[in-house]
């Protein structure tokens, strides 16, 4: 099993949050309120948070997810809020899914669009959160963190790399015809050697004969 992640710890699990939230209390209000982790402190943490019910409703985001995609994402189905979908993410079941039904954790990476409608790449993670009296998950914590530089930095390398490999196919190709061409001219230039009337012979520099052109 998975080593559950270090945010994990600063989801509320106590009874008594649990029955602010069952009572109907909203989940913000519930963590404000909460004796055992203030609500600033999942509110400040740099990467987006969010909370989700099993039908994929945003029942609570931090300061970070909402700067991101907008204040008004708590309410909204997550692929709405983060993708701009209308419908659940492909593949189905989405990672948030898997958690509710499997209670394990699921991490991958995906494409978001933020509020101004810019792209961005997150690795994003999901765990249960809540559980009721039965054990049954109730609500799922999805962390996110932005890795756009990084995923296009790699794309970077990978277009440099195959634009390497293209030049040095192309330079290995020329090579070819440049080294067909010469043995045609040094077979040519045999040929001729081989059938001319005259003597024909090379000389190095120092006029010394190298090579004969014909037997005469």
């Amino acid at each position: 099993m998975a080593q559950k992640p270090a945010y994990e710890a600063a989801i509320p699990r106590g009874r008594g949050f649990e029955e602010k939230v069952s009572g109907c209390r909203t989940v913000d209000a519930a963590l404000t309120e909460s004796q055992e982790i203030p609500g600033g402190v999942l509110r400040s943490i740099g990467d987006p948070i969010s909370l989700l019910d099993k039908n994929l409703n945003i029942l609570w985001a931090n300061d970070t997810a909402r700067n991101i995609f907008g204040h008004n994402i708590v309410g909204q189905k997550c692929h709405e809020a983060f993708h701009q979908r209308k419908v659940p993410c492909d593949p189905h079941p989405c990672l948030t899914l898997k958690a509710f039904q499997d209670g394990e954790i699921h991490e991958h990476n995906t494409q978001v669009i933020d509020k101004d409608g810019q792209t961005r790449f997150f690795h994003c993670t999901a765990n249960v959160a809540l559980r009721d009296t039965a054990g049954t998950p109730t609500a799922v914590v999805k962390t996110s963190r932005d890795v756009t530089d990084a995923i296009r930095a790699e794309e970077a390398l990978r277009k440099a790399y195959q634009g390497l490999e293209q030049r040095m196919e192309a330079r290995t190709a020329e090579l070819v015809k440049a080294n067909e061409r010469l043995t045609e001219s040094e077979e040519r230039f045999r040929a001729i050697c081989e059938t001319a009337l005259d003597s024909i012979f090379l000389k190095d520099r120092s006029y010394r004969k190298q090579k004969t052109g014909n037997r005469k």
